[in-house]
């Protein structure tokens, strides 16, 4: 069922190829007092979605299926995304007699990335519902108004777009052991960051830079209460930069059948304050855990997904809010069951809001942030076991549930689009058998629920389904070298 209360069934056939080369080079140094790391890496990232393939049909009142004639639905896609992600980090640290540390280093980053499509579209509204059924028949009695079906070859220059984004930074921190039982770490960095997304408009080739010089100071503090237990206390200042997706103005459809989605060039760097207050305890020895923390979030601009009406067709985009705060609890649980099998467990409940601009269009004045759920729970049993010192095994089963969460924001009357509660289950496993050489497999979305979406129709104060899909279960294998 659509927007529009129509009852659709659609056929789609796609598939993803996707590459990577993945090269890191890491170095440590020690000098008297003071150590040296640094670490330069380069990541090439290629995915290509060759030939998607949709027909959208409509169900009568009768239960006949027929093409659903508009156009747009009905197309075979090709897509292809080139990345390249360069990173450079170095730090020198100055080792004290009491145990304190003092660090200071440099980071930059460079990524690179072009994105096209090109798409067929599939005019099926000449043909027929229903023939005639005769021994002779005329060619012209078929192919009715030239052609039954029309193929439109559709690729502008709005189908790109490039984008490259550089940051550089310097930091400083000092690791201070104050007492025997209180030590604290101050830091402060420094990042200077520049975003350029060239695309086109519809009307001309433009393109939009974002940049900023901030600051970034952050303050751990860590007293001991007794042996074993531990109080913890972190202030920080954190930063959201807008993707590339998020930021280019380009047209794309992410799942079949589901709504349109489109970046927004105005998108401005969003702002956290951060406040977590940790108790930490180690009940029989390191390896078990219990925790309990309080946390607070207040969000300068943060970026949303919204959704708005386009063409009379639903269109998901992105957009600032003034601010948001969101605070919870989490707690934690890790437990050696034996020396190889150990079993862990967190669970967080938070609360968020969000405070929105005067005189807007949003539907909801009150509401939580956009993508934050309410509760999230995870768990894994690992089985770790160690045969000599160049022969280990790791398994383990890992579960997540991910509580109702709003998936776009809904504006002009439009409710906001919620999806469902997600379970996922997932299987890794990793055998060294040799130093360096490490054989890995992995089992991801064992469960395979589907992911269901509903949104509420204000008008008629009604909640209805209006996408759900699996994205089914995939199997990996790799073999890791460390030299």
């Amino acid at each position: 069922m659509d927007y529009e209360e129509r009852d659709l069934l659609g056929e789609s056939q796609l598939r993803h190829i996707y590459s990577l080369l993945n090269v890191q080079l890491s170095g440590y140094h020690e000098v008297g007092k003071w150590s040296v790391d640094w670490g330069i890496g380069t990541s090439l990232n290629s995915g290509e979605e060759p030939d998607r393939r949709q027909m959208l049909f409509q169900r009568d009142d009768d239960g006949r299926l027929k093409f659903f004639t508009n156009n747009l639905e009905t197309y075979r896609y090709y897509g292809d995304l080139d990345e390249s992600d360069y990173t450079f980090s170095s730090t020198a640290s100055r080792h004290y007699d009491n145990g304190s540390v003092f660090k200071a280093g440099m980071s930059a980053r460079f990524k690179n990335r072009n994105f096209s499509t090109l798409r067929y579209l599939y005019d099926v509204s000449k043909v027929r519902d229903s023939f005639e059924e005769r021994i002779l028949m005329d060619v012209n009695d078929i192919l009715e108004n030239e052609a039954l079906v029309k193929v439109i070859r559709k690729q502008n220059a709005r189908d790109r777009y490039d984008a490259w984004n550089v940051v550089g930074a310097l930091f400083a921190e000092y690791d201070a052991v104050i007492t025997e039982k209180f030590s604290a770490n101050v830091g402060l960095r420094i990042e200077a960051d520049r975003c350029r997304v060239d695309y086109n408009d519809d009307v001309e080739d433009t393109f939009r830079v974002l940049d900023s010089v901030d600051p970034f100071v952050a303050l751990n503090l860590k007293y001991q209460l007794r042996d074993r237990q531990w109080l913890r206390l972190s202030l920080s200042r954190t930063i959201t930069r807008p993707s590339f997706i998020e930021m280019a103005p380009f047209l794309y459809q992410e799942t079949y059948g589901g709504a349109m989605l489109r970046g927004n060039a105005a998108l401005k760097n969003a702002y956290n304050y951060n406040v977590d207050f940790r108790y930490e305890c180690f009940p029989d020895n390191y390896s078990d855990k219990i925790s309990a923390t309080l946390y607070a979030k207040w969000l300068k601009s943060p970026i949303e997904r919204i959704q708005r009406y386009s063409g009379g067709a639903p269109e998901h985009s992105f957009q600032n809010a003034d601010s948001g705060y969101a605070a919870g609890v989490e707690l934690e649980l890790r437990k050696s069951i034996t020396e190889s099998l150990a079993f862990n467990a967190n669970v967080s409940v938070m609360y968020t809001d969000v405070t929105l601009p005067e005189g807007g269009v949003y539907t909801n004045s009150e509401r939580q942030l956009q993508g934050a759920s309410p509760y999230i729970v995870n768990a894994d049993v690992t089985y770790s076991p160690q045969f000599s010192r160049d022969r280990s095994l790791r398994m383990a089963l890992v579960y997540n549930l991910t509580g109702p969460r709003i998936h776009s924001v809904g504006l002009s009357g439009l409710g906001d689009v919620i999806q469902r509660p997600i379970h996922d289950l997932d299987f890794t496993a990793g055998w060294t058998f040799r130093k360096g050489l490490t054989l890995s497999a992995s089992v991801k979305n064992i469960l395979d629920i589907p992911l269901e979406f509903v949104q509420s129709i204000p008008s008629v104060d009604q909640v209805v389904d209006i996408e759900g899909w699996r994205q089914g279960r995939s199997v990996n294998i790799g073999l890791k070298w460390t030299l």
